[in-house]
C-alpha cells in the first residue's frame, strides 16, 4: 500500500465511529460508544421521591451511588419497558464542558446511567453519514443529526447533552459526588 493510500485509509478510519443502536418506542437511535463507559443489564433501582419521572432512581456501582435517567420518560413521557433488551448505559459526567472522550478519560468524573430500550446492536459507519435535518429541537438538544438507511432514519443522541441545567442540579448538586462511606448511617442501597 502506498503512503498516500495509507494516509487516506487512516483519515477514513478517523472519521468512522462505532455507535450503539437502541429504540425509543418504534424509532431508532444511536449513541457514540465513546460516551459509554459500560453497558449493563438493568439493576434494581431505588426510586427517589420528589424527582421528575425521567429520574429512574439510583443504584450502587463500584461503591458509587449512580443516578439513572430514563431516556424514554424524558423523550416520550413514559418509562422504559423492562425487557431483556432494555439496558443501562453508564457514562461519566463531563465537568466544565468536557464531553465524549474527554469526560471518559477523567476517571474521577461522576458516573450516571441512562436507561434505553432495545439496545441490541452496534453500527460502524462514517460520522459524516449523519446529517443535520434542518429542524431545531431546543428543548431536546440531545437529539442530533440523522442517517438514512434501508430501514429508514436513525437519529444520533448525545449522552452528555442529556444533562441539562435542571438535570445537573438534581443529579450533581454543588458538584458533590454521591459516594458510600462507612459513616453513612449503616444504610445500604439496593
Amino acid at each position: 500500500m502506498s503512503e498516500v493510500q495509507q494516509a487516506a485509509s487512516g483519515s477514513n478510519a478517523q472519521q468512522r465511529g462505532l455507535f450503539l443502536l437502541f429504540q425509543l418506542g418504534d424509532e431508532r437511535y444511536a449513541c457514540d460508544v465513546a460516551d459509554v463507559v459500560e453497558v449493563l443489564s438493568v439493576p434494581a433501582l431505588r426510586p427517589l421521591a420528589g424527582m421528575p419521572d425521567w429520574v429512574a432512581g439510583i443504584f450502587v456501582h463500584d461503591d458509587q451511588v449512580v443516578p439513572v435517567l430514563d431516556l424514554c420518560a424524558l423523550t416520550l413521557g413514559r418509562p422504559a419497558r423492562r425487557q431483556t433488551s432494555t439496558r443501562l448505559l453508564l457514562s461519566r459526567y463531563g465537568r466544565d464542558g468536557q464531553q465524549g472522550s474527554a469526560a471518559m478519560a477523567q476517571s474521577s468524573a461522576p458516573l450516571f446511567g441512562v436507561l434505553v430500550e432495545r439496545a441490541t446492536a452496534t453500527l460502524r459507519c462514517g460520522v459524516h453519514e449523519f446529517s443535520q435535518h434542518g429542524l431545531e429541537q431546543r428543548e431536546k438538544d440531545y437529539l442530533g443529526p440523522v442517517r438514512r438507511d434501508e430501514r429508514g432514519l436513525l437519529q444520533r443522541v448525545s449522552i452528555q447533552r442529556l444533562l441539562t441545567e435542571e438535570a445537573h442540579r438534581l443529579l450533581f448538586p454543588a458538584d458533590k459526588l454521591l459516594a458510600l462511606t462507612p459513616s453513612a448511617a449503616g444504610e445500604t442501597l439496593s
